[in-house]
């Protein structure tokens, strides 16, 4: 495998047969040498169809070596001794066949257990590739090229394979749709809060109606509900920063996201600066929710399982925000939910 002047060794990890250098006393090394040592005869003349002579010639004598590599590197450096000129005739013998079929003869004497054993593995090696049930071969993994057995996974079916949804493209789709969905409801608050704008939100959110703002003293919706229990509804809300408007509830443009609504766009956080939406949102929900018939449809409609039934698990419900659905927190949503359904009542309420 190496020659003399190769300056460079066989280190891999051998695939098949190994070489003299990684397995100098293996079996096929020990058949090399054997076959140095004792070479075929060249067929004379006279033979038969089949190209093998019909009598055996005796292998010229030879002096043992003192080490298998000694004897490799002398078989390469001087030709193998020629057979004499005219050899005396022998006694005809066995016929010594060349192929391999010939050489698995049990009578022949010339093909030891060990040459038949790697005879044998040289024919499953290169044999085609088992399949079926003979896959179970112990062979049939000798014969491909070296792999961990670490490597060798195992894959289960297509059925129990994860869909597509841990994918990172299907996870981007998700938060894009999340992200438009948002964008569409902020457009939305924008169409109604520019109608609203200066108008009660107890007067909207216990009735439907546009009635010009109102002072909380003398408005009759106002005077129908419980300020105190509102006070404590609006006041469970706290935001992070940039996420909304804490006087409004309206969204803002965090990271340049452009939630924001374009009638809210502008506002100076300034102390003593007001919004002038403030209070809206807070009010038009909690008034609405006080009113049965709303609070109901409500339930039905966006509850997802909350009775809503008690202000503690309004303000539990309300709090709440599912981004990654694109939507904004529950309070939000419902006000988009309630002016959404005036809407389809009556189209030109927010024209």
């Amino acid at each position: 495998m190496d020659g003399v002047d190769l300056a460079v060794r066989c280190t891999d990890k051998p695939r098949g047969v190994p070489c003299d250098v990684c397995a100098p006393d293996s079996p096929m090394q020990r058949f090399a040498m054997e076959a140095i040592d004792a070479p075929l005869v060249t067929p004379p003349e006279g033979s038969d169809s089949n190209g093998t002579p019909s009598v055996q010639t005796a292998p010229p004598a030879f002096t043992p070596p003192a080490s298998a590599s000694h004897r490799m590197n002398a078989a390469v450096r001087q030709p193998a001794p020629a057979p004499a000129p005219s050899p005396a005739p022998m006694h005809p013998t066995q016929t010594v066949f060349q192929d391999s079929d010939g050489m698995y003869d049990d009578s022949i004497s010339q093909i030891t257990p060990s040459q038949a054993m790697i005879l044998d593995a040289m024919e499953r090696i290169h044999r085609p590739r088992a399949t079926g049930s003979e896959s179970e071969d112990p062979f049939k993994f000798a014969s491909q090229p070296s792999v961990p057995a670490s490597s060798r996974v195992q894959l289960p079916p297509p059925s129990s394979l994860p869909n597509d949804s841990r994918t990172f493209a299907s996870r981007a789709n998700r938060a894009n749709d999340a992200a438009m969905s948002r964008l569409a409801r902020t457009a939305k608050l924008n169409k109604y809060m520019v109608v609203l704008k200066g108008h009660c939100p107890f007067h909207f959110g216990r009735s439907a109606r546009l009635v010009l703002e109102a002072d909380d003293v003398d408005c009759p919706d106002a005077k129908a509900v419980s300020m105190e229990e509102y006070l404590v509804f609006k006041r469970m809300f706290d935001f992070a920063p940039y996420t909304y408007c804490f006087q409004c509830c309206l969204p803002q443009s965090k990271n340049f996201n452009g939630e924001q609504p374009a009638c809210h766009v502008g506002l100076a956080y300034k102390k003593g600066t007001a919004c002038p939406f403030a209070g809206f949102i807070f009010k038009a929900v909690y008034s609405m929710w006080k009113e049965e018939k709303f609070r109901k449809l409500l339930v039905r409609d966006m509850g997802e399982g909350a009775k809503l039934s008690t202000l503690d698990e309004l303000i539990a419900w309300a709090v709440q925000e599912h981004a990654e659905r694109g939507r904004y927190n529950n309070c939000v949503e419902a006000f988009l939910w309630f002016c959404g359904n005036i809407e389809r009542a009556k189209p030109q309420f927010f024209a």
